[in-house]
């Protein structure tokens, strides 16, 4: 489903206006990007890492580190490089400069800029002694939706967990509490969670649940009604 698909059909069922069902639906795919670290939103690049350059500036949609950037395997250096906190960077530096091949870094905002927005980039140690490609794995920043004709990340299979989602919202508008939507978006969003961990980790041909599927859908059933 598109956008204007999914802010229809929850005007359709909820009888709220249009512009009313298009801030419902945006405000249930904030809440699903936020809810679970969701494979579609992790993004494996590369990073170029500039000589005599002490920091290395983040894409623009740069949400979180998930993998640490790391050295080509066949490069004999150290595979990882490990995340510290700035103060540690900067207390190294102080005991003298130091160039070579980086094995610590610091994540830390840049300069805030209303007209960009937030913006982050990583301090290395020791300062690279000459360019590298590292790899890394980022969370991305998912645009808000905003044509009809977008598609929401994530696919099909999270369909009705975000209309579902927008349902909610309306119904908590009227009421101030959550009612059948919500209870409908819980069991929804445990499904979308289940098929995004088969999604990135497999499943033996054949098998449609697993103990672990069942203590997981228990445990986000349990997260969600509190």
């Amino acid at each position: 489903m598109k956008y204007g698909a999914f802010y229809t059909e929850t005007a359709r069922q909820s009888g709220a206006s249009t512009t009313d069902a298009k801030l419902y639906v945006l405000l249930a795919y904030r809440d699903l990007l936020r809810v679970y670290p969701w494979s579609f939103t992790c993004l494996v690049t590369t990073l170029s890492v500039t000589a005599a350059a002490a920091t290395t500036t983040l894409p623009d949609d740069f949400a979180e580190l998930i993998e640490l950037p790391s050295y080509a395997a066949s490069s004999g250096k150290r595979r990882f490089v490990k995340k510290v906190p700035s103060r540690e960077i900067l207390d190294l530096f102080a005991q003298g400069a130091l160039t070579g091949d980086p094995y610590k870094l610091a994540l830390e905002a840049s300069t805030f800029v209303p007209a960009t927005g937030q913006r982050w980039a990583l301090r290395w140690y020791p300062t690279p002694v000459a360019d590298v490609t590292l790899t890394y794995c980022y969370r991305v920043i998912q645009p808000l939706l905003s044509g009809d004709d977008d598609y929401p990340a994530g696919g099909p299979m999270h369909n009705i967990t975000l209309l579902e989602g927008a349902l909610a919202h309306w119904e908590k508008g009227i009421g101030h509490v959550a009612g059948v939507h919500q209870q409908l978006y819980d069991k929804e969003l445990a499904k979308s969670i289940l098929f995004d961990q088969r999604l990135t980790a497999g499943v033996v041909l054949g098998t449609l649940e697993t103990t672990a599927d069942r203590r997981i859908l228990t445990l986000v059933n349990d997260v969600t009604e509190s």
